[in-house]
């Protein structure tokens, strides 16, 4: 039998996926961490380990191809490396992506579209034909607009205006009621000891306090707005002459109610004929799809 590997190799771990030619995930499997900013030789050995394990059990031979979609691979500089490791153990065809592209080519069934993505980070891009497209994704720093960290960001922000201000609205003591601080000093002391995922973990609280309080609610509107302008660059780019496609993937835009219709509606704003997509397969599966448009090709 005749198959496909996807694998989608991400910061916390390694996912890889034996489909058919027909699209039936036959296999799953799992390993550590697989992200190349973190650590190259982890990911490298992480990968290989879970390809051994896929070797046990299936004919390598049968394999027509192998796709990675890669954390880190398209700024780390470590993807032509991992690439001729790979090649040397595994005759077929390997092709490297980042795990974006993966998760573009899953989400999308392999169609033409947009992929929004609003985890601790965030990142739109698009697909258009072979080609993928982005916009945004540059880092807590600079951008990553609609991100739980950006969620936190302006939650903080609303905070200690209100604290320059001497205005004491409700949401700033509900806030504060969910952390070890007692007053805004303390909270921002301790912020500037915490680690970029610490920080955005303040944004599950804004979400959670968005169903009963309207400063919570408004901050959470304002940063999927700030994605959905995201996808409205990237909707001006692509110029669709039909109807627009767009895949909602990450935990803030899938698990937050009150984000997701605000996001939603502000995209119909721009585009009136727009279909939503979310999909439970994870993105390995994504090799799948790129595997059928390559053959169509």
């Amino acid at each position: 039998m005749r198959f496909v590997i996807g694998i989608d190799s991400g910061g916390t771990h390694i996912v890889a996926q034996v489909i058919s030619l027909d699209g039936e995930v036959l296999s799953t499997y799992q390993a550590g961490q697989g992200n190349l900013l973190v650590n190259f030789e982890e990911t490298k050995n992480n990968l290989v380990k879970v390809l051994e394990e896929i070797g046990h059990d299936y004919a390598l031979t049968s394999c027509e191809g192998i796709v990675i979609g890669i954390a880190g691979a398209e700024t780390a500089g470590g993807a032509p490396a991992l690439l001729k490791h790979l090649s040397k153990s595994y005759a077929g065809p390997i092709e490297l992506m980042s795990d974006a592209t993966l998760g573009l080519w899953n989400t999308l069934e392999g169609a033409n579209g947009i992929l929004a993505i609003a985890g601790t980070g965030s990142a739109v891009f698009a697909k258009q034909e072979h080609h993928i497209l982005r916009v945004g994704g540059w880092g807590y720093l600079i951008g990553d607009e609609g991100s739980a960290y950006d969620i936190a960001r302006r939650t903080l922000q609303a905070i200690t205006h209100f604290q320059d201000t001497q205005e004491a609205p409700v949401f700033v003591q509900l806030f504060l009621d969910q952390t070890p601080a007692q007053t805004v000093n303390e909270l921002v002391s301790r912020v500037y000891s915490m680690s970029r995922k610490e920080i955005a973990e303040f944004a599950m609280i804004t979400a959670a306090l968005a169903e009963q309080d309207d400063t919570a609610k408004s901050i959470i509107e304002q940063a999927a707005t700030a994605l959905a302008d995201q996808v409205g660059l990237m909707i001006t780019r692509v110029n669709p002459d039909g109807p627009l496609k767009v895949a909602e993937s990450g935990t803030v835009l899938l698990h937050n109610k009150t984000y997701r219709q605000a996001f939603e509606k502000a995209i119909k704003n721009q585009q009136s004929n727009v279909q939503f997509l979310t999909t439970t397969r994870n993105n390995a599966c994504g090799a799948f799809y790129w595997f059928k448009a390559k053959e169509g090709n």
